[in-house]
């Protein structure tokens, strides 16, 4: 508990801090606005890797009861709430999944008065972050097919990425609205990636596909893109009980997905980058996102082989536990730029943290639903 404890003021911390630019960057970047007049991306504080640690302390909240923890999230909503909302790209709508999450925690009163943002209350920053985010999607650009491309300069290029980040919301925010076209486009987009961009003879994913060609691009089994279909599986699947059909169907494909990946478990219980590459290098924040979706899978009884799962499970979770380091975790892959372009560095990152924290989360919390189980026979 030590150990999770540290984990949440890192994350805690780094919520607030990342991107955390050296001297010399903010340099370059003042340089090419001023005297080069070139056009700057703005930082973004509010992009995926910012939701994952997000993602993580609501997990250890969860798990625990660490009302900080909590509280941290809900300050970062207010920030986001005092920059409008601003959505640059897919990856901002991990904001509105905790903004859906933080607003089921509210229902039973299980909030602090203190969790509320000074401008408004908690209430109405979450339903504006909702909001918003279900706005955007409602706008955003659509390939022929409907879905949603990862990025507006590859309209035709669908990646996995997008299916852990837009997916979830837009099934709970599809069910608890009512909003049956959301709730449609959250089942297409992931029919679409399972029909479209998985290789047949390992069951793992391709990082994506082209709509248009129906080429598949890049590797198959990169960790993390197994990773991102699962999450968007597992934190879909809760939402679609009243559309029964879709639910099996999409039930039925994460257990085929679960027993791919795990058929890939290394000997040291850990994940490689790419998952058949065994001998390749971990990657701990593929890790914490299949371990995530592994234990709230079993938490729901997704899990047909729950045996299985859970030494799986417990494997992985000690394989994780090599890499801690001082409340943080290394042997995190580094970003992706692209199709094909895995950088292969290693050490701590924002998305290892996030991603890590949730899987403990989620273990804890199976771990004690498990104990209550027992109590109660």
């Amino acid at each position: 508990m030590n150990e999770l404890k540290h984990m949440m003021e890192n994350a805690e911390e780094q919520l607030f801090l990342y991107p955390d630019l050296s001297a010399c960057e903010k340099g370059k970047r003042m340089l090419k606005k001023a005297l080069l007049h070139q056009k700057i991306a703005p930082i973004d504080r509010y992009s995926w890797p910012n939701a994952m640690l997000a993602e993580g302390l609501l997990a250890a909240f969860t798990a625990t009861g660490d009302r900080q923890a909590l509280l941290e999230v809900c300050a970062y909503l207010e920030r986001w709430g005092k920059k409008e909302y601003r959505i640059h790209t897919a990856d901002n709508i991990m904001n509105g999944s905790l903004a859906l999450w933080i607003e089921g925690l509210m229902d039973p009163g299980l909030m602090l008065e203190e969790a509320r943002p000074k401008a408004g209350g908690l209430q109405q920053t979450c339903e504006q972050a909702r909001e918003r985010c279900a706005d955007w999607l409602r706008k955003a650009p659509k390939t022929t097919g409907g879905l949603l491309a990862y990025r507006n300069w590859h309209p035709d290029w669908l990646f996995a990425d997008t299916i852990g980040m837009i997916c979830p919301f837009l099934c709970r925010y599809g069910a608890r609205m009512k909003d049956e076209a959301l709730l449609d486009l959250g089942i297409a987009q992931l029919e679409g990636f399972l029909e479209r961009g998985m290789d047949p003879d390992t069951g793992l994913p391709y990082h994506g596909y082209d709509e248009k060609t129906g080429e598949k691009y890049s590797i198959v089994g990169w960790g993390r893109a197994c990773g991102w279909l699962l999450k968007g599986l597992s934190g879909s699947l809760p939402w679609l009980i009243g559309r029964p059909a879709a639910f099996r169907r999409l039930l039925d494909a994460y257990r085929k997905l679960t027993r791919s990946v795990l058929s890939y478990q290394r000997p040291d219980g850990g994940f490689s980058w790419q998952l058949p590459a065994r001998e390749g290098h971990r990657d701990t924040s593929a890790e914490g996102m299949i371990g995530a979706a592994l234990a709230f899978g079993l938490r729901m009884g997704y899990d047909q082989e729950k045996g299985t799962a859970e030494e799986a499970m417990q494997r992985l979770f000690l394989a994780m536990q090599t890499s801690l380091e001082n409340g943080d975790i290394t042997d995190c892959l580094g970003e992706c730029r692209g199709f094909g372009e895995y950088p292969q560095s290693y050490r701590a990152y924002p998305w290892g943290l996030g991603s890590a924290l949730s899987f403990f989360g989620e273990k804890l919390a199976y771990e004690k639903t498990v104990s209550e189980q027992k109590a109660d026979k």
